[in-house]
């Protein structure tokens, strides 16, 4: 139960941000509420686990850490630092989600709550390669490579 709640605490508080009349609607300020919002949902399972559960799921802080510091760069960082940020993040992202999914194979005992954390586990796996190739094709677009790097017109 702790689980799905927290769960969908996440997805509730990123849908309302993103809706809400009083968040501009430009991609970092979008990007960064949503992070976020599933910041507060892994905060949420790491510490109502601790508190009325017999199974604390303590790696929970991890990805609610990483999250938050990535909406926080996203919605106050400068153009270089979200430039380097938007680089860094998906990699640092899949190795997150593989110790995830690790952690919840050893500490998680309920098969639901497992079965309810390896489709957003596969979800955020699956993501991470997509946001690099977005991070790369915008970075191409906007010039951001060395002239040494831009793929040439032949290829």
């Amino acid at each position: 139960m702790i689980v799905a709640a927290s769960l969908a605490a996440g997805l509730v508080a990123a849908l309302v941000l993103v809706a809400a009349p009083f968040v501009p609607a430009k991609d970092n300020i979008l990007v960064g509420v949503v992070l976020l919002a599933f910041a507060l949902g892994w905060a949420l399972l790491a510490v109502l686990s601790v508190r009325f559960s017999t199974q604390p799921q303590r790696w929970a802080a991890a990805p609610a850490v990483f999250f938050a510091v990535a909406g926080v760069v996203s919605l106050v960082g400068s153009d270089p630092v979200r430039d380097v940020f938007d680089w860094v993040w998906p990699p640092a992202l899949l190795a997150l989600v593989v110790w995830m999914i690790i952690r919840v194979r050893r500490q998680v005992r309920s098969r639901a709550a497992r079965w309810l954390l390896y489709p957003v586990l596969a979800v955020l796996i699956s993501g991470s390669p997509a946001s690099g190739s977005a991070s790369r094709s915008t970075s191409i677009r906007d010039g951001a490579w060395p002239e040494q790097w831009k793929p040439s017109a032949t290829t």
